[in-house]
C-alpha cells in the first residue's frame, strides 16, 4: 500500500498539534475574565490560527502534488466517506483561519499578537466581526465532529481490520 510522503506526513502532524493547541486556546480563553491574561491567550490563539493559515496553504500544494490514491479494494462507501471527511477537513482548515482573521480584522481595535506585531482594525464593523466569530466557531464544532470520525476511522482500520491504512500517515504502525 502507498504511503504518504514524509512532508505529507510531517505537515499532518504539524497541523494536528497547531490545530489541537488553537482548540485547547479557544476554550481556555471562552472561560477568562477579560483582562490581560485573556488578551495573551488570545494572542497565542491568533499565533496558531496564522500558522494554520500558512501549513494548510503548504499542505494543499503537497496533497496536490502526490497524495496517494485510496486502495483499490476499500469499499465504495467508505472510500466515499473518507473522500467527504478529508473535503469538510480541508474547508475547515481553510475557513478558520480567514473568518479568525476577518473577526480579529473587523473589531473595534488593532490587536497585538503577543507584541511581535499587530493585526490592525481594517474595517470596524460590529455585524461582521460577530458573523465571523460566530462562523469561526461553528466551523470549529463542525471540524472537531469530523475530527472525531477521523481519528475512529483510524482505529477501525488499525485496530480491527488491521489492513495497513492507517500506517500510510503512522509510520510505526508499519509491519
Amino acid at each position: 500500500m502507498q504511503r504518504y510522503s514524509v512532508l505529507m506526513i510531517a505537515l499532518h502532524w504539524l497541523m494536528a498539534i497547531a490545530m489541537i493547541t488553537a482548540f485547547v486556546l479557544a476554550q481556555v480563553m471562552d472561560d477568562m475574565p477579560r483582562g490581560p491574561a485573556k488578551v495573551t491567550v488570545m494572542g497565542w490563539h491568533v499565533l496558531f490560527g496564522l500558522s494554520i493559515a500558512v501549513l494548510i496553504i503548504a499542505r494543499l500544494l503537497a496533497r496536490w502534488t502526490g497524495a496517494p490514491p485510496l486502495p483499490r479494494n476499500m469499499p465504495p462507501m467508505e472510500a466515499m466517506l473518507a473522500k467527504l471527511a478529508h473535503i469538510v477537513l480541508y474547508a475547515a482548515m481553510l475557513i478558520m483561519p480567514v473568518t479568525g482573521l476577518v473577526a480579529v480584522t473587523t473589531g473595534n481595535r488593532d490587536f497585538s499578537v503577543l507584541g511581535l506585531f499587530t493585526l490592525p482594525s481594517l474595517a470596524p464593523t460590529d455585524w461582521l466581526h460577530e458573523g465571523m466569530e460566530e462562523i469561526h466557531e461553528t466551523v470549529a464544532m463542525i471540524f472537531l465532529f469530523t475530527l472525531v470520525l477521523h481519528v475512529f476511522a483510524v482505529l477501525w482500520h488499525a485496530v480491527i481490520r488491521r489492513d495497513g491504512l492507517a500506517a500510510r500517515m503512522i509510520p510505526f504502525l508499519s509491519r
